[in-house]
């Protein structure tokens, strides 16, 4: 699998430094993403040492947008 990036998000102003971070991680194609998700679907929460790992699929703004109307 190829990575185009991977981000961590800045915490949220009104946490403490050590809550939990976002991270997007942004793949070259489509079907390294689609192989990943579903890898990671069978054993969600993903789970590293001691950390619980949830992975979600990126939605665009107008998905978003379109599921909240209905």
């Amino acid at each position: 699998m190829t990575l185009d990036g991977c981000y961590r998000l800045s915490p949220p102003q009104a946490t403490t430094s050590r809550s939990s971070r976002d991270v997007i991680i942004r793949f070259q194609n489509g079907p390294d993403s689609q192989a990943f998700l579903s890898a990671v679907r069978s054993a969600s929460p993903y789970h590293f040492e001691e950390h619980s790992l949830p992975f979600y699929p990126d939605i665009s703004r107008a998905t978003m947008d379109w599921r909240r109307s209905l």
